[in-house]
């Protein structure tokens, strides 16, 4: 009995050791997003979800801990200006987006909405506010929403609304949304049945998701079953999802979903005229568009045939569904493959998301659009 313990102990102290050694390896060469970032979130009847008002959180999307604050309208502000009185700027820029705009990986200093903010001021000799309203995981119905939301509760001089090319391209207009289970963490318990989707629901999910909240490689490994589950047919088309690659095939150029897009933006705009506040409309790239060897190499990982797919049909089929509507519209792809030539990290190996050097690039080269815009129309 004694050496059946031992050998017990001895069985599960290798395990904790390789468990560890194993963890530290991933931190260091691999980091991920822990699932912790969640936390930041809320159920909304209107939006699904969107950020807690008043937070003051850290999360860890894998570069290390970055804080996350937000004011009493669920924006995000900065970290040192939390405890400050709020203070009416002479310039107040509303942009909205997905998480390129939150942009978690970075402090908010470094935010697309930051920089903009520092840039505009010194160019007009004016204090400038520029509202962060972006958000992960939202699409363009939901910008639509919070545009319709921010404009009745303060006044905006201009709006920035930024569509990234890699998942904005949707295929339906639904501004009717319901909050959801994503807020829910799954809970362990016994299966009810025998069946795949029974087993991921009462056991998988719920041990995933508490182990992805405190470890790397419980992330990585989930990434990387998924991957092998995909290769071998098991779950179906899971790369597209995860490297939102489908609006890049060329089988989507006759699709909808430019249009659709495209009519969202419009009912955007309304909005903002109804305010008599301009709004310009910012093509954001994925990192695969910018260093385009990145693209060709998950086409090939993911058995896609290189010819099946065309790099730059998302940012051509918007041009023109957005030329049509007279939506004034800005595709910084060609801006920042020049600039990759010239810097070192644009964006995040990790997260895929801009550094904060890609953050501020992308605002210098805004600077001028939104200086003229808003001399047109003075505030």
């Amino acid at each position: 009995m004694r050496d059946l313990l031992l050998n017990l102990f001895l069985v599960v102290a290798s395990v904790a050791t390789g468990f560890f050694l194993c963890e530290m390896l991933v931190r260091i060469v691999s980091p991920q997003i822990l699932y912790g970032y969640r936390d930041i979130n809320r159920p909304d009847s209107v939006f699904i979800y969107r950020h807690r008002e008043n937070a003051n959180l850290v999360v860890n999307v894998g570069e290390g801990e970055r804080h996350f604050v937000s004011d009493r309208f669920g924006y995000r502000v900065n970290y040192t200006s939390r405890d400050s009185p709020e203070q009416r700027a002479d310039v107040t820029v509303l942009v909205i987006g997905d998480s390129f705009v939150e942009a978690l990986a970075v402090e908010n200093e470094e935010t697309i909405p930051e920089y903009i903010a520092r840039l505009l001021s010194e160019n007009l000799g004016r204090s400038v506010e520029a509202v962060n309203a972006g958000h992960g995981g939202w699409c363009p119905n939901q910008y639509y929403l919070e545009a319709r939301r921010s404009l009745t509760l303060r006044r905006f001089d201009m709006g920035l609304v930024f569509l990234y090319t890699g998942n904005d391209c949707i295929q339906e207009i639904d501004t009717c949304y319901t909050p959801t289970r994503y807020f829910t963490p799954p809970k362990l318990r016994l299966p009810r049945g025998f069946s795949k989707s029974e087993f991921k629901s009462s056991i998988y999910k719920p041990v995933v998701e508490y182990l992805g909240r405190r470890f790397h490689l419980a992330v990585f490994l989930d990434y990387q079953i998924s991957l092998l589950l995909t290769k071998v047919g098991l779950i179906k088309r899971y790369q597209e999802r995860f490297l939102n690659l489908r609006t890049f095939l060329r089988e989507e150029r006759d699709s909808e979903r430019w249009d659709i897009v495209a009519r969202i933006c419009a009912g955007i705009r309304n909005e903002f005229q109804r305010h008599h506040v301009p709004v310009l409309f910012i093509l954001i790239p994925p990192d695969f568009q910018v260093y385009e060897k990145i693209f060709y190499d998950d086409l090939q990982k993911y058995n896609f045939p290189l010819e099946s797919a065309d790099l730059e049909q998302p940012n051509k089929m918007l041009a023109v569904a957005f030329e049509k509507r007279s939506l004034p519209l800005i595709d910084l792809l060609d801006y920042l493959r020049l600039k990759a030539t010239e810097e070192k990290r644009l964006y995040s190996s990790i997260t895929r998301h801009l550094t904060a050097r890609g953050n501020q690039i992308i605002a210098e080269y805004l600077l001028p659009f939104m200086a003229a815009e808003l001399k047109e129309n003075p505030w």
